[in-house]
């Protein structure tokens, strides 16, 4: 997110895997702004390997 900027837009780093990561974030939105107007949500994971050779609930917890 680095050279993204904006007034109006804030930006935060978190593990969303980690509860304690979403929670540390979501309190200190709040403690800042009082209210969350709008969450987007751009957490991807990467997978290395063979797709074919990995079991599909290993792909499934990856991917979802």
């Amino acid at each position: 997110m680095q050279g993204f900027k904006h007034e109006n837009i804030r930006t935060m780093v978190m593990d969303v895997t980690k509860d304690n990561d979403v929670q540390t974030v979501v309190q200190k939105v709040l403690a800042n702004e009082g209210k969350i107007d709008i969450v987007v949500n751009n957490a991807g994971a990467l997978a290395v390997g063979k797709s074919w050779s990995s079991h599909l609930l290993t792909l499934d917890s990856q991917c979802f």
